[in-house]
């Protein structure tokens, strides 16, 4: 069974990560589409930690009373890769002619680390972020599937001795040992970083679990209300803090909380946001969070190469067709092949 209102969010996350791609709106020619990009999109890759947190906290509502029981650790290494390495190989297909009509010259070992899901341990930026750039965050979420059945294991003790293991290195990342430029790599996208992220969701889900049950419907819309406000202020506040915090750190608690909030589907915003058009938007958010970029890509190039966007108005044209394309795909890739290949790869490993 799963819960209406965290799907949706996942769309609002993976359209903070597209809005971010719109890099052409930092060049643009109106002062205010430049700060709306700069003050505004640009901070859309929170939504990273969006999706961290909240896969640590769905893998526990799913598996936590039957990994290690009537589901076996066989099914859920099948169900994980079914999940993510079809549409995730897909894309990375998609790219290459991309990658060609603008003469990038991509190693080898970018190839075989991407194709392999372990792009995000290369501290090469030409090798992290390459191809099909998103994609550098399925290393993490591999990473957490892969200790997932160990960490479930854990007492709530150990596991918040692990997060506080976490929180240590990350101490340590913002020492002088490491310059911003080493950091941008080793916080925000190094997946052993990010299991801090993970664990959050698995320890949000023990608090759930305490407290389902005992939150009335006024007290779950008043700590919806007051999840969305705090991260309001943490996002008007992020001028005030350093690069180096906002990669992770700094939207930690204002994201765990807009988590543990809309968990309790009584809340009059988690009914809000639970209806079917935005649930079914939450579904193909994974489609729309590996496409999305290879859509930006093809557009910018024609319109480099043809001119087809002038001014203002033709850059909100071009943001359009990017977000309007990106949902299309998404949808199509979401009935059509990614949970085709789901059952297909469940079938194959017949689980």
């Amino acid at each position: 069974m799963k819960i209406d209102a965290l799907t949706s969010l996942r769309f609002f996350a993976a359209c903070a990560v597209l809005f971010s791609h719109l890099r052409f709106f930092g060049d643009s020619g109106s002062t205010l589409l430049r700060t709306l990009y700069s003050k505004v999109f640009w901070e859309g890759y929170i939504g990273v930690t969006f999706f961290f947190i909240l896969s640590g906290f769905i893998l526990s509502y799913s598996y936590q009373q039957r990994l290690h029981k009537d589901h076996g650790l066989k099914a859920f290494y099948v169900a994980r890769v079914a999940r993510i390495y079809p549409l995730h190989l897909l894309t990375l297909l998609l790219a290459i002619p991309w990658l060609m009509l603008i003469d990038e010259h991509t190693s080898a070992l970018a190839y075989g680390l991407n194709a392999l899901l372990l792009q995000g341990f290369s501290p090469a930026r030409d090798v992290h972020f390459s191809i099909n750039l998103p994609a550098w965050s399925l290393s993490s979420e591999i990473f957490f599937y892969a200790l997932f059945p160990l960490l479930i294991l854990l007492k709530n003790r150990l596991l918040l001795g692990l997060w506080l293991l976490c929180l240590g290195w990350q101490g340590i990342l913002l020492s002088p040992l490491f310059d911003d430029a080493n950091r941008h790599f080793w916080m925000y996208v190094f997946p052993v970083s990010r299991l801090m992220d993970f664990c959050t969701g698995m320890l949000l889900y023990r608090l759930y679990c305490r407290m389902v049950g005992q939150i009335k419907p006024t007290q779950a819309t008043l700590m919806q209300v007051g999840a969305v406000l705090l991260l309001a202020v943490f996002f008007a506040l992020k001028g005030k803090i350093p690069q180096t915090l906002r990669y992770d750190l700094y939207y930690l608690l204002p994201m765990a909380l807009l988590i543990l909030a809309f968990s309790f589907s009584s809340g009059t915003l988690s009914r809000a946001i639970s209806g079917r058009v935005l649930i079914i938007l939450g579904e193909v958010s994974f489609s729309l969070y590996l496409v999305h970029y290879l859509v930006a890509q093809y557009l910018q190039y024609l319109t480099d190469r043809y001119q087809l966007f002038y001014g203002t108005s033709g850059e909100l044209i071009h943001a359009a067709l990017v977000l309007g394309i990106s949902l299309l795909l998404s949808l199509g890739l979401y009935y059509y092949y990614e949970t085709r290949m789901r059952r297909w790869v469940k079938q194959l490993f017949r689980v």
